[in-house]
């Protein structure tokens, strides 16, 4: 009785299993994944020279990095562990499904989440790097949250 009822609620539901040789679905054909690999390739390689270039700008151009004892170089930490997990590291998280499709998908969640764990790491990271700059700031510290970026973000 109770079938029944659902039947005459949802009559979308009443075939349950879709017959692929009546729909014309073609089941059989693998799909054409040159156009993917090549635009996922382009994409990681844009990925990494992004972080590149960040890792050679800061290291470079704005004196390196260090950590409590030098607040200045400490917050280059913050453009550079950014750029890692909130660029590339998440993009490579949304793409997990697509790019691994032979991996069963347990594997894939778990891939999934770990890549997500990782992006958390480094921007609570890349936080503290910016709010001891600004609390470590000698003569006088820098006031936090004084910006657009800095409420939306994570500075």
């Amino acid at each position: 009785v109770l079938r029944r009822q659902a039947l005459v609620l949802m009559p979308e539901y009443t075939i349950t299993m879709a017959d692929p040789a009546r729909s014309g679905a073609k089941m059989d054909t693998p799909e054409d994944l040159r156009g993917f690999n090549l635009l996922f390739f382009v994409t990681e390689a844009v990925g990494l020279i992004a972080v590149i270039m960040m890792a050679v700008w800061t290291a470079n151009y704005r004196g390196g990095f260090a950590w409590r004892s030098d607040p200045a170089h400490e917050f280059n930490w913050h453009p550079l562990l950014n750029t890692i997990g909130m660029i590339y590291l998440f993009a490579n998280a949304i793409l997990v499904y697509r790019a691994l499709r032979t991996i069963r998908k347990k594997t894939l969640k778990i891939i999934h989440g770990a890549i997500h764990f990782v992006v958390i790491v480094l921007t609570v990271i890349a936080g503290i790097a910016a709010l001891d700059s600004h609390n470590l700031a000698k003569p006088n510290p820098i006031p936090n949250f004084y910006s657009l970026h800095s409420w939306l973000c994570s500075e």
